[in-house]
């Protein structure tokens, strides 16, 4: 059982009781709830259409994603290179990889230029980490992917990702 479900059952037997309460003394006030903001279903009654659930910790919410504007046509609208700034955390514990919380800017990328591309290009400024170990995450777009271009993450001049080493999985 678990503890929503404790919970719902502790608050069936709440208002079990204070209905019995409430017959034997006739009265007709409304039993106090011991937990305040949360009223108690009778017994036997469903919660109401569209009720919200608890979902319970484990429970993920979906991120939401930004409207893109297809990559062909950002690619036609914004034909310039862009300047890409890219913020390299102070991690005493990569001061090996040169992570001393610069800014690292990449100029004139075109649109097709891929994030891999400019893992690369940035990997030149840090010290023996190669671009595959290297993750670029944008602040609306999350982690960015190795095949994707500036176009298709529709970045414009001065955009500003954040450096990361990757970790595998379960490392933290």
């Amino acid at each position: 059982m678990t503890a929503a479900q404790q919970g719902a059952a502790v608050l069936a037997q709440h208002a079990v009781a204070a209905a019995a309460a409430q017959q034997q003394s006739g009265s007709s006030v409304p039993p106090i709830s011991l937990f305040p903001g949360i009223r108690a279903l009778p017994p036997g009654m469903p919660p109401a259409p569209g009720a919200a659930q608890n979902e319970g910790p484990d429970a993920k919410k979906a991120k939401p994603t930004p409207t893109l504007v297809p990559e062909e046509t950002w690619s036609k609208l914004h034909p310039n290179p862009v300047d890409i700034r890219v913020s390299v955390p102070d991690e005493p514990a990569n001061h090996k990889h040169s992570f001393y919380g610069q800014s690292v800017t990449l100029v004139d990328r075109g649109p097709t230029v891929t994030v891999k591309e400019l893992k690369e290009e940035l990997a030149k400024h840090l010290t023996g980490l190669g671009a595959n170990k290297i993750k670029l995450t944008h602040v609306k777009h999350g982690v960015l992917k190795d095949a994707m271009t500036v176009a298709y993450y529709n970045f414009q001049k001065g955009e500003n990702l954040i450096a990361g080493i990757k970790e595998r999985g379960g490392k933290k």
